[in-house]
């Protein structure tokens, strides 16, 4: 605003801008099913994508009708034998942690025929109908990074086979049944 010389005039011009910047992945798991895909399960197979705490206790955004940082998604012949969980959209940089399963029927049996569902500190291999079902937890660790500069976050997932401390991780996930 322009005043008469001698005069106050009004405090100095602000200009605020923003930057909005997003990023959007889907998180999938492959089902390599070695049997005949006639004896599929009437869902197909069930996996459970879950959102767990990073290092600094930041629980990651989950898809679009998720339950308790939790979602399922089945992995059928029909569908390619993809599991996909859907997008998820990063709205902030960082790391996010997920872990993704197969869903083992609770009625599954090991070879001592105790039931999954009461397993205790048991182990499979776990089988209901004939197939072998595999209930092995991968991590899924999630980077958002800001780039390019251009207002999409790189977003790149990285899945590893959960391990013992100090072994070796597996880079893919890729679940197989027999």
């Amino acid at each position: 605003k322009k005043t008469a010389p001698g005069t106050a005039s009004e405090p100095a011009l602000v200009v605020t801008n923003e930057y909005d910047v997003s990023g959007k992945k889907e998180l999938k798991a492959t089902k390599n099913f070695t049997g005949d895909w006639e004896h599929e399960p009437e869902n197909g197979f069930a996996f459970r994508l879950t959102a767990v705490a990073n290092d600094d206790g930041v629980i990651g955004p989950m898809p679009e009708g998720s339950t308790n940082n939790t979602k399922t998604a089945n992995a059928t012949k029909a569908n390619g034998q993809i599991a996909n969980f859907g997008e998820i959209k990063y709205d902030s940089e960082g790391t996010y942690k997920y872990t993704i399963q197969e869903i083992v029927p609770d009625d599954a049996r090991n070879e001592a025929k105790t039931t999954y569902g009461n397993k205790g500190e048991e182990t499979g291999p776990w089988v209901k109908d004939g197939i072998t079902y595999d209930d092995t937890v991968y991590s899924v660790v999630v980077t958002v990074e800001d780039v390019n500069h251009n207002g999409e976050y790189t977003v790149t997932p990285k899945y590893a086979k959960k391990t013992a401390p100090g072994t070796a991780s597996e880079p893919a996930l890729v679940v197989t049944n027999e």
